[in-house]
């Protein structure tokens, strides 16, 4: 059985992995694999894991293991709400006649908050929202995008599906996009080699096939021409 715990942030590494699990599981029956989501850097060989996802945001040092992929936010929303004429979506500034939903935890004992970081890494101090609703747990900040109720800021590549099935849009394209940290990948010493290995190979090609963030992303114009086809 390999061993896989996602440590620091459990609302987005495992978060990541997590709804893929079911292919994996799929492609291959030959390999138990026990999935643990911690707050804490878990000490691999003291705690029996196999692999761990490490996230280290840009401020922090980066981790010695393998980096998976850059960890991207930008904001997000339902079509509907980005192709409002009453109230657009295309700038930064834009985002003042919108009520800005927003993702809350806890990260190295200090709170964080969505919005708090990309406003900050785009240098926007002083912009706020027409009203804030606040979430504990991510699923429950985009079910409320989904349901075009206001703007969340979404985190590449854990989006990719939504994005690329045009369920939820990226207003704002490329510039509205930041780099907050990344994701590297640590396997144990005496890891169980076979079914890590296999893992490992499998999470790479996960990894490869969202390289290219915004080129996947469906902005508010591609998805009205999509919603125009069909």
């Amino acid at each position: 059985m390999a061993h896989l715990v996602g440590d620091n942030d459990r609302r987005t590494g495992i978060n990541l992995a997590r709804p893929r699990l079911p292919r994996f599981a799929q492609e291959h029956p030959e390999v138990d694999l026990r999935v643990v989501a911690s707050n804490d850097a878990v000490d691999l060989k003291r705690e029996h894991v196999d692999v761990a996802i490490r996230f280290a945001t840009v401020q922090m040092a980066q981790p010695s293991g393998e980096k998976l992929f850059d960890y991207r936010q930008f904001p997000v929303c339902a079509p509907a709400l980005a192709t409002q004429r009453r109230k657009p979506l295309r700038t930064p500034a834009d985002l003042a006649h919108h009520v800005l939903i927003d993702f809350e935890t806890i990260l190295y004992g200090r709170p964080w908050y969505d919005w708090q970081q990309w406003f900050a890494a785009q240098g926007l101090h002083s912009l706020k929202g027409a009203g804030w609703l606040r979430f504990s747990h991510y699923d429950q900040v985009i079910e409320a995008a989904r349901k075009a109720t206001g703007v969340a800021v979404g985190k590449w590549p854990h989006l990719s599906d939504h994005l690329r099935s045009g369920e939820l849009v990226a207003p704002l394209g490329e510039p509205g996009a930041v780099t907050v940290g990344a994701f590297y990948l640590e396997v144990a010493d005496d890891a169980q080699r076979e079914a890590s290995d296999v893992f490992l190979a499998w999470l790479r090609a996960e990894a490869r096939r969202d390289a290219d963030p915004l080129s996947a992303v469906v902005t508010p114009r591609r998805a009205a021409g999509r919603a125009r086809k069909s």
